[in-house]
Formats: C-alpha cells, sequence, structure tokens
C-alpha cells in the first residue's frame, strides 16, 4: 500500500491575512471613487440631504454607475446659527488607484461653506485653504475667536502641526505651528496650553495656545492618534477615544479607551487588559461622552460593539453589538441615544443608551468618521466620501 501523503496544514494566520489584505486593498480602492448607488440611497431618505457634495453632477448619477472622487471630509464645525460649516478633508493615500481626471470642488486641507436652508435648495460655493494635506480635528478657541485645526500632513512639505483659521466668513489662516506630528490635540484655556498628539500616538507635544511656542515636547503617551479628544477644561480632564490592542499600551496595559489629565499631562487606561482581556483585540477610534463626564461611550470597531465604561474606575458597565466596522459616536443628552457610524457600512444608528437597541437608521455614504449635533439639537452632520450628509432626527 502507498503511504499516505501528510495532509497539508494551514496556518491559521495565513486566511486572515489574506482576508485582512482583500480589505484593505478595497478599502483602497473604493476611497477613489464613488458608487452612484450610495448617492441615490441617501437622496431616498426623507430626512437625509447632502448639504455639501462632493461633486457639482450627482443629480447625473445613474443606478450601477461610478464617478471618481478627490477630496472628501474629515471633521466637520458647524457655526452657532447653523448656518455655515467649516471642515477639513484628506484625499486617498493609494495612488495606484488613482483615477483621472479628479474633481475639484473641494481643493483644499481646510474648507467653508453655507448650508442650503431647504431639502430641494442647491449647494452652495466651497472655499479652501492649503492646496495639498490631510487635516483632522477642529476645536473651537473662542478666547482668541478662531478655529484650531490639527493637520496630519502637509504643512512646509510633510510636516503636521496645527493652523489657526478665521471662526467666521471669510475662511483664512491666522496662524500656524509646524511640528513632527499632528492630528489631534486638546485645549486647556485656563493654562494657555495645547497638546497635540499627532497620529502615530508615541509623544504628546505641548505648545503656548495663544503663540504657538512650544512649551514641552516628547511627553510619553504611547497611544495611536484618537480620532476624537474629549476634553474638559473646567475639570482639565478628559477621554482620548484611542484603542489599539498590544501595538500600544499605558503602563503594560490594553484598553478601550484612555482617560488623562490634561495639565500635567497623565494617562490612564479604560477597561484595562488585566480586568477586560478582550481590550487585548479591540481597536476603536471613537467615543463620547455623558455630560456628567462620568460614563464614557466607545465604539470598538473589531468587536462590533458599543461599550460604556465607567471614567472613574475604568470598568466596563454595558456593552451593545451595533455592527463590525463602527467608528464614531455622538451623544444625544436630550433623547437619551448614541449615533454611532460605520465606517465602511455607511451605515448611522440611533441607539438607545440605556438599552442598546437600534431606534433609527439611515445610509450616510462610505468612510464614516465623523457624527456632529446641530447646535440646536434638531439635526446630525455627518461626513462621508460623499460629502457632508444632513440628517433631521425628528419628524
Amino acid at each position: 500500500m502507498m503511504p499516505r501523503a501528510p495532509a497539508l496544514a494551514v496556518p491559521p494566520a495565513l486566511p486572515l491575512g489574506a482576508f485582512c489584505a482583500a480589505c484593505l486593498i478595497g478599502w483602497a480602492r473604493e476611497e477613489w471613487r464613488i458608487r452612484c448607488d450610495d448617492v441615490l440611497a441617501v437622496t431616498a431618505q426623507r430626512s437625509a440631504q447632502i448639504v455639501v457634495p462632493v461633486r457639482d453632477d450627482f443629480d447625473r448619477c445613474v443606478a450601477g454607475a461610478w464617478v471618481p472622487n478627490g477630496r472628501y471630509p474629515r471633521k466637520v464645525w458647524q457655526a452657532a446659527d447653523g448656518a455655515r460649516v467649516v471642515f477639513t478633508t484628506q484625499e486617498a493615500l493609494h495612488e495606484a488607484f488613482r483615477p483621472t481626471p479628479l474633481p475639484s470642488r473641494i481643493s483644499g486641507l481646510v474648507c467653508e461653506s453655507e448650508l442650503p436652508t431647504g431639502p430641494e435648495a442647491s449647494a452652495m460655493p466651497v472655499n479652501c485653504l492649503i492646496p495639498s494635506g490631510k487635516a483632522h480635528a477642529i476645536v473651537e478657541d473662542a478666547d482668541h475667536d478662531r478655529l484650531l485645526v490639527g493637520v496630519l500632513g502637509g504643512l512646509d512639505g510633510r510636516a503636521g502641526g496645527i493652523v489657526a483659521v478665521t471662526r467666521s466668513a471669510p475662511l483664512r489662516e491666522v496662524g500656524r505651528a509646524v511640528l513632527a506630528q499632528g492630528g489631534n490635540f486638546y485645549l486647556d484655556p485656563a493654562s494657555d496650553l495645547l497638546g497635540e498628539f499627532g497620529d502615530e500616538g508615541h509623544v504628546l507635544d505641548l505648545i503656548r495656545a495663544s503663540d504657538f511656542a512650544p512649551v514641552q515636547r516628547d511627553i510619553p503617551a504611547n497611544f495611536l492618534g484618537p480620532d476624537f479628544v474629549r476634553y474638559d477644561p473646567r475639570r482639565h480632564e478628559g477621554v482620548a477615544c484611542s484603542a489599539s490592542g498590544p501595538l500600544r499600551t499605558i503602563d503594560g496595559e490594553a484598553s478601550l479607551a484612555i482617560a488623562f489629565v490634561g495639565v500635567p499631562f497623565s494617562p490612564r487606561a479604560l477597561a484595562p487588559s488585566s480586568r477586560y482581556p478582550s481590550s487585548w483585540i479591540s481597536l476603536s477610534w471613537g467615543c463620547d461622552w455623558t455630560a456628567d463626564r462620568r460614563q464614557v461611550f466607545v465604539a470598538v470597531s473589531t468587536l462590533g460593539q458599543i461599550v460604556t465604561v465607567d471614567r472613574r474606575s475604568g470598568d466596563i458597565v454595558h456593552r451593545s453589538f451595533a455592527g463590525f466596522g463602527v467608528r464614531p459616536v455622538t451623544f444625544d443628552p436630550r433623547r437619551g441615544r448614541l449615533y454611532v457610524g460605520n465606517f465602511l457600512r455607511g451605515d448611522v444608528l440611533a441607539l438607545d443608551v440605556a438599552t442598546g437597541l437600534v431606534e433609527r437608521r439611515w445610509f450616510a455614504g462610505r468612510f464614516v468618521r465623523d457624527i456632529e449635533l446641530t447646535p440646536d439639537g434638531t439635526e446630525i452632520l455627518v461626513t462621508s466620501n460623499l460629502g457632508i450628509v444632513r440628517i433631521r432626527l425628528d419628524g
């Protein structure tokens, strides 16, 4: 009898690696294009409107087609009267998939636009600054009547930093700090300090808010740059929405988010892995907290969960499943809801805070990075590869 050939052993990491590679290639390709089916899906919703489109010709979209995409929004800030937005942008990174020609409606790193007043109104012109690069967070600095923009790259070559722009129209630059890193940060007005985390997150840079003079560089932080930083300047306390499993740890602990004191900077892990081993496999970029700052709501992308964490003890209070790929989270105290965006699928969910049950669902386009309540609390603004989508919450 012929000896039986030994069975071929396939390492478990091989199919997982192939799956991850396929996902990354798909993401890289999709960033450069817009599916017309997505445009039609958004506009078919009675409560949704693309108020700042990335292209002028969405009205010509037909089912099954796709069109090239250039720059699209990341984070958005809305003026108190609700009439104007300022937003940061990025372009897709993978040049191998770049289509031609690209639309030029959004032509800069930070932009402004008035918003149409009615559901049928046409899109307003967009005014942009700084033609290349990638920008992220926007923080209002009311004491100096300006907005502060975190830049991941594109200042003086490839550097990052912080750019100050006017809070009212017309949008113009009024100052900048060029740093080795850029991205998200917190503002502590009483101490006249800005704490810049950067995208890599190894260190924190402290600079003076009033004139951008360096105060202290390379303070150990050791967590990946968060998409959101929630900060209470009255208490000098914040939460950095960042979890990266074993890639970055605080005192040897993986976590779901990082609570910190801003002045002097001191971080600690929330849901530490010594108590919650699942933190080792958790990736997160989004979170929000309650008005009293006691509870933090974390979107854990790899587990598909919204996890409620007690900020003081670091203990997990509640978990609910919201779908793999969840990223931004915004708390609505008036309605007792969380608005949660799925980064790749483009869904926006309204979850009941107490039960975790889905109350409403909308579609807003792919690569959802930001969800912001409007100043009057009647709508949310969502950024995606389609532009800025406005969703009415009632009626």
